[in-house]
């Protein structure tokens, strides 16, 4: 709607693309995505405007400009929005936007205002800041923990008999998926809370 209403018809679709693209379940999520896409697209708008705008759609120059895209877009900056970068370029030159300042400007224009209503979404819908789930997780790797380390006191007092090297092994390995989950449910909720609104409501 917001897109419409700029006058930019023949782009307008960027906006909901961008949108879908860049949003996250947290709104640190949806902010880090959102300056990926950005850049990712602002570069790859960049290359083709360049070539669109001097030499025109030529196979050559969509070839040599694909190729570059290619290679700019594994840049780690850009993380996994970095697949945009030849998407975009490759399109605008194709379809013929990329030889017109005024279109190109639209399209990045658009691609701000999918970002900004996905960042106000976020904002409005903003996950809860709940600890639960990483607090259980971190309580059930400390329960593995205290059980195995007591197994090991109780067998390491009975002396050689009362050691079960194997065993000991085989529970130390069981708990590497508790530690991952324990680190999984930690960075998620971390991610939840950064940049949340509700923590000026909570005071967290």
């Amino acid at each position: 709607v917001v897109g419409t209403q700029l006058g930019a018809s023949s782009q307008v679709g960027f906006a909901p693309f961008t949108a879908l693209l860049v949003v996250r379940p947290s709104v640190y999520g949806s902010v880090l995505q959102s300056g990926r896409y950005m850049a990712a697209v602002f570069a790859g708008a960049l290359l083709a405007g360049l070539a669109g705008l001097t030499v025109g759609a030529q196979l050559w120059s969509f070839t040599l400009l694909l190729l570059i895209a290619l290679v700019a877009g594994q840049a780690g900056f850009f993380g996994s929005q970095g697949v945009q970068l030849p998407v975009v370029a490759a399109f605008a030159l194709a379809g013929g936007t990329a030889e017109s300042a005024a279109d190109l400007g639209y399209l990045l224009l658009m691609v701000l205002v999918g970002a900004a209503s996905a960042l106000l979404t976020n904002m409005v819908l903003a996950p809860a800041i709940r600890f639960r789930d990483a607090e259980n997780a971190v309580r059930d790797l400390a329960d593995g923990l205290r059980s195995l380390t007591g197994e090991m006191a109780e067998g390491l007092r009975e002396g050689c008999a009362g050691l079960n090297l194997d065993h000991w092994v085989r529970a130390s390995d069981g708990l590497d998926g508790s530690v991952r989950n324990a680190q999984e449910a930690v960075r998620r909720q971390a991610d939840r809370t950064r940049l949340n609104p509700r923590r000026l409501v909570s005071g967290s």
